[in-house]
C-alpha cells in the first residue's frame, strides 16, 4: 500500500554455532540477512535488536514503510 507499514520480528543472531545448527534442522535460519534487505527496501521507522534467554539468541524488531 502507499502509506502502509511493515512490521517484522525475526531471529537475528546466536553466538552458539550448535544452537544455530539445531535451529537449521528445524528450518529456522538465524543469519541476520533479512534486516539489511528490509532496510534497503523500506524506509526504516524503527529497529531494535534485543537479547533473549540469557544471550542464547538475539532478535530484531523492524518497522518500515515506503
Amino acid at each position: 500500500t502507499q502509506n502502509g507499514l511493515l512490521a517484522v520480528v525475526d531471529f537475528d543472531h546466536t553466538p552458539l554455532k550448535v544452537f544455530e545448527q539445531w535451529m537449521n534442522l528445524n528450518h529456522v535460519e538465524i543469519s541476520g540477512r533479512l534486516f539489511p534487505q528490509l532496510k534497503n527496501t523500506f524506509q526504516e521507522k524503527n529497529s531494535e535488536t534485543k537479547s533473549s534467554y540469557f544471550g542464547l539468541w538475539k532478535y530484531t524488531l523492524f518497522l518500515g514503510g515506503k
